[in-house]
């Protein structure tokens, strides 16, 4: 903590964590190394590697047989100018890869203004994209299936897509009387691809419909799979899982402080959200779509007072 030449102050850290069930299956396993600076000219850094090896999984079925999740590496950056001034800037950027192919990315922004003492003003977009190579899409029973226990848990590739930006202003007009707005728009989307199944418990390991065995075919907003082919199991039919989100989420709170320890909050909050079987990702044309979704508008009205002596 002692200010040099190039620090103002640092510190630096090591942990690590690990998690396991009643049944003592390994669930989480991390090795953790960070440090956070301060410089000399009052710019912010900090810097996170994390490291997972493969582990077991009680989760990833929904409640079905213990799989197998991928060992996975993943680095966050923060830089940030001096937050003393009136303008300010975060930049954050984060990876994250593993070892069967799965890997997220996110990119982050946030600029800080403060016009006045009275006025402070931020606007935080972000963009996230993620491969998931193994994504749950729902269990269908099949007594044949008795390498999962009577059950085929059926699993996608999956490439979502995520778009926000958040913007917040707090006007004080007194010091009584204050008003803080808040908005959220995001668009996301999901196309999910290569359906197949969950061969071993414990392993990772995948029957592709189509590639390894069974047929997949598409319908009508949804996937016919017959997951041996001609062999003796059913068929099933799965309900296309791809989908196009778009929400909106702003309050407008006003707070008068109408006379010491009393005071009178005035409320709006909107909610727009739109869901669509679509897992192709054009922000246009979803943000479009949002402001002229149907808001769901909510008013409140809050009146405190403080009977003092």
């Amino acid at each position: 903590r002692v200010p040099n030449r190039l620090t103002q102050d640092f510190r630096f850290g090591l942990s690590t964590s690990v998690a396991q069930n009643f049944d003592g299956d390994l669930l989480d396993l991390q090795l953790m190394a960070g440090g956070i600076q301060r410089w000399a000219n009052f710019w912010g850094s900090s810097t996170t590697l994390l490291l997972s090896p493969e582990h077991d999984d009680d989760q990833l079925t929904r409640g079905g047989p213990v799989a197998r999740a991928p060992g996975s590496f993943s680095v966050h950056q923060s830089v940030s100018t001096d937050q003393r001034r009136s303008q300010s800037l975060t930049v954050d950027l984060s990876y994250s890869n593993d070892s069967r192919g799965g890997w997220w990315m996110v990119y982050g922004l946030d600029v800080e203004t403060r016009p006045s003492s009275a006025l402070e003003l931020s606007i935080g977009p972000s963009f996230r994209r993620a491969h998931v190579p193994a994504q749950f899409v729902r269990e269908v029973e099949d007594e044949l299936a008795t390498h999962t226990y009577g059950s085929r848990y059926v699993f996608a590739e999956l490439d979502q897509r995520t778009l926000s930006l958040e913007t917040r202003v707090s006007w004080a007009f007194s010091p009584r009387l204050t008003l803080q707005l808040f908005l959220h728009p995001l668009v996301a989307s999901g196309d999910y691809s290569r359906f197949m199944e969950l061969r071993q418990p414990r392993e990772w390991s995948w029957s592709v419909y189509g590639e390894d065995e069974g047929t997949v075919t598409s319908q009508a907003n949804a996937f016919s799979v017959d997951p041996d082919g001609p062999g003796p199991a059913e068929a099933f039919e799965l309900r296309n899982p791809d989908f196009g989100l778009r929400s909106l989420r702003g309050n407008a709170v006003l707070r008068w402080e109408y006379r010491p320890g009393s005071t009178l909050y005035l409320v709006w909050q909107q909610r727009r959200r739109h869901q669509v079987a679509d897992g192709s990702f054009d922000p246009g044309r979803d943000l479009d779509a949002l402001f002229r979704t149907s808001p769901e508008n909510v008013f409140a009205l809050k009146v405190s007072y403080w009977w003092g002596g």
